[in-house]
């Protein structure tokens, strides 16, 4: 499955430099490398000491709050969409991008659906990885997040809800 990052307007195809490690396999000295939340806080000393960039994933029921005190470390969170009526991923990205003021990249994994990838964005989300059900990638990310001219929330970026467009404009009437 493809990973596309999607960055200021435009969305390509990346090579995932990080290696997915699962909680019982040995971790890598050198390399980017993803783990769960919970394999981080039990190797939390030991993942930080290595040379390479880190990344953790995080499951519908972590609290993305839990990474306050390494977010500067990490390079990568991947946030799980382990159905697509499950939207505590959401949540999560939001955390990640607001309150923790997170730079690095918010990456959704599981299922991930093009009707959905429009407000994954809005909550922060930069990176998808899912199945394409035709055309490219990057072009089925592209067009599904401009898909919606108008945001009627606050988003995590930098667009305008429309009720604020509305409001400056009854000003200047």
């Amino acid at each position: 499955m493809p990973t596309v990052k999607f960055e200021n307007g435009k969305a390509a195809i990346i090579e995932d430099a990080f290696a997915c490690v699962e909680d019982d396999q040995p971790i890598p000295t050198e390399g980017a490398v993803c783990v769960s939340l919970e394999r981080f806080k039990t190797d939390k000393e030991a993942i930080l000491a290595r040379n390479g960039d880190i990344g953790v994933r995080l499951v519908p029921d972590d609290d993305a709050l839990e990474l306050t005190d390494v977010i500067d470390r990490l390079s990568l969170v991947e946030v799980t969409f382990p159905k697509y009526t499950d939207g505590r991923a959401f949540s999560q990205a939001q955390l990640l991008r607001r309150r923790l003021q997170f730079k690095g990249e918010v990456r959704a994994i599981g299922q991930v659906l093009r009707d959905q990838m429009d407000q994954m964005a809005r909550c922060g989300i930069d990176g998808f990885v899912f199945e394409p059900t035709s055309g490219e990638a990057p072009d089925v990310v592209e067009n599904a997040i401009a898909d919606f001219a108008y945001a009627y929330q606050r988003t995590s970026g930098a667009q305008t809800p429309i009720f604020a467009r509305r409001h400056v404009a009854s000003k200047n009437i």
